[in-house]
């Protein structure tokens, strides 16, 4: 007996990004801007215990040492497949501006601003473009939302902190500028 696949509408509009999961009784499509498993301590403490138990369950049938060792691996490997599937489900906000969901883009990108901003103060070097350019992308479904004073802030940050970056390359080309660039 084939499985009946199972529909579950989640969000409106055909343009959503959808994931196929496999179930019992069929394919449930998940919008990727609602998975998030690793958002509470809680989600990631369930995922380190998961892996815990299923690998040291799938050890023990093969005896007690590698039962232990699949409760010590476990853990890692639940953490690393819960982080790729993040990864690759979570949706870009660019790529939700573009497509019209100004909305969802601005709940990500404010979603992500206090953890890039932290990033930005420890490590300037590599992650201030990376904030200048989500204040950008910030300002940019601000003004689509119709909130242009807030998204006049978010441009004037952003291109002050473009500003700083290119004064301090002042003297160093970008890469692939400069002479013997191939």
């Amino acid at each position: 007996m084939s499985p009946v696949p199972l529909w579950v509408p989640v969000g409106h509009g055909t343009t959503r990004n959808r994931v196929g999961l496999s179930l019992l009784c069929g394919v449930l499509p998940v919008d990727n801007a609602l998975v998030r498993l690793l958002d509470r301590r809680s989600h990631v403490t369930l995922v380190l215990l998961g892996g815990a138990v299923a690998l040291g369950g799938a050890g023990a049938l093969l005896g007690p040492a590698q039962a232990a060792a699949g409760v010590l691996a476990g853990p890692f490997i639940a953490l690393a497949g819960a982080v790729v599937v993040q990864v690759f489900t979570t949706a870009d906000p660019a790529g939700l501006a573009g497509a019209g969901r100004h909305r969802e883009a601005l709940w990500l990108i404010d979603r992500e601003m206090p953890g890039l901003r932290v990033l930005a103060k420890i490590w300037p070097a590599q992650f201030r473009d990376t904030l200048a350019d989500r204040l950008l992308e910030r300002s940019l479904a601000l003004h689509a939302a119709l909130r242009d004073d807030e998204a006049l802030t978010a441009a004037q940050e952003g291109v002050a902190m473009h500003r700083g970056l290119a004064a301090a390359r002042l003297g160093r080309p970008a890469p692939g500028l400069g002479p013997g660039a191939d």
